[in-house]
């Protein structure tokens, strides 16, 4: 289960790959270090996860990003017709953050929803 991170414009991508079949520490450690990092937005890319079981991290991620005070942005990127979007938005997660079709799309809303990135 890789993850790489990459930086684009004033974000942290942290890309996914895999299927997340066993519990992912790494994960966890990644997505707390990056929101705790007060001087980027994050998104996190699954365009190439195999299973949904990022969304507890994420959800916990998205929490803890809320109650350093959500200085920054955080969304995620799941392919519209993906297995995983699906069960990211059955399970409420759009409720706590915005789900996109790519990172580029995230950029554009950000910069247009009158917030520059």
């Amino acid at each position: 289960m890789p993850i790489t991170e990459a930086r684009r414009s004033s974000a942290v991508v942290l890309r996914l790959t895999g299927d997340f079949s066993s519990e992912a520490p790494d994960l966890d450690q990644t997505l707390r270090r990056a929101v705790e990092d007060d001087a980027v937005d994050v998104i996190v890319d699954l365009t190439d996860v195999g299973s949904f079981r990022p969304a507890r991290a994420l959800t916990a991620a998205e929490r803890q990003r809320r109650d350093l005070g959500g200085r920054r942005r955080f969304a995620v990127v799941a392919g519209p017709d993906s297995d995983v979007r699906v069960a990211l938005m059955l399970s409420g997660f759009t409720k706590i953050a915005p789900i996109f079709d790519t990172v580029d799309d995230v950029l554009q809303a950000w910069e247009t929803d009158g917030m520059p990135i």
